[in-house]
């Protein structure tokens, strides 16, 4: 007792009591039981137009750009997100005995306190008397990482079996199958001769007919004369859209038509094609279970979601 009343002599502290015996006497008529109903009454969740603001301001800050409607929605959703995850690990007790928490109320409780060479454990408790953990940023995301990981636990302690993993490789075959390939010689010619056409169509006559060497026929090419098996995408991030579009058309064994790309014109003939294949589990395992254990992670996250959206009421105020 006399302690206590020291600590509430202390000037520095007094606006930190008095909001902690509010925030405390508002949280204990929130959850005290209806008389008529008999269940828990809960705060309701209110995003206000101040909230609203930050989330804003705080997105701006990070990406330089201005949020769009559907990224101040998805902003609001994920802030929901995070106080029902809060209020949950609260619920829950996670904020006890968390050695991360104790160092930063402790840290915080020294800070403003009158009384040199207090003991830790006198720091934490007093910290926790005066409620300093409520609404401190650095807690309650400590609080929100944890409620998030105790989730998802379950999920990454099961070891997902075969035909799940088969199943997810099936499913997502555009994700993990081997891109199909050609391989390619070429004999360029820049944009900027005088007569293009004309040295082109001349130049692929001799081609086909063997009397110009491709490796040094027309005009130096950054890339060589040769392509080994190039996936598609690649293609295109080389020479742009068209050229990859042309090659991938061609059969193998003739020269082309003039193709051209963002350099200039070329001559092109296919030596093979390798089409695409979805690779043995046992080739990407690891990183197939990785993909299910995310999935996993990201379902039982969203369930628990759910049912704490069901025992709140939310309200956003209209900006």
């Amino acid at each position: 007792m006399r302690s206590v009343r020291r600590l509430l002599r202390a000037p520095a502290l007094h606006f930190v009591a008095i909001g902690a015996v509010l925030f405390a006497l508002e949280g204990r008529l929130a959850r005290r039981p209806s008389p008529a109903s008999g269940p828990v009454v809960r705060r309701p969740i209110v995003v206000t137009t101040a909230d609203v603001a930050r989330l804003r301001a705080d997105y701006t800050r990070r990406t330089g750009l201005e949020p769009t409607p559907a990224d101040e929605t998805a902003l609001v959703a994920s802030a929901v997100d995070d106080e029902l995850l809060y209020r949950e690990a609260l619920a829950r007790g996670l904020d006890r005995d968390d050695r991360s928490i104790r160092y930063r109320l402790v840290e915080k409780m020294a800070a403003v306190s009158e009384e040199p060479g207090e003991d830790g454990q006198a720091l934490y408790e007093r910290a926790r008397t005066l409620a300093l953990d409520q609404d401190d940023t650095v807690v309650r995301r400590m609080l929100v990482h944890k409620m998030r990981r105790l989730a998802e636990l379950d999920a990454d302690r099961r070891t997902p079996p075969d035909a799940v993993l088969r199943r997810h490789l099936a499913r997502h075959a555009d994700r993990w199958a081997r891109p199909a390939c050609v391989a390619f010689s070429q004999v360029f010619l820049r944009a900027s001769r005088p007569d293009l056409a004309r040295d082109a169509a001349a130049l692929r006559r001799e081609l086909d007919g063997g009397t110009a060497d491709a490796a040094r026929a027309g005009d130096p090419f950054p890339l060589g004369p040769t392509m080994g098996c190039t996936a598609p995408r690649r293609l295109r991030e080389l020479f742009g859209s068209e050229f990859a579009d042309a090659v991938l058309r061609l059969a193998p064994g003739e020269w082309s038509e003039p193709v051209h790309s963002a350099y200039g014109v070329h001559l092109v003939r296919v030596s093979a094609v390798e089409p695409g294949e979805l690779p043995p589990l046992d080739a990407v395992r690891a990183q197939v279970a990785d993909a299910v254990r995310a999935e996993r992670r990201a379902h039982v996250l969203e369930k628990l979601l759910r049912h704490l959206r069901a025992r709140y009421e939310l309200r956003v105020e209209a900006s």
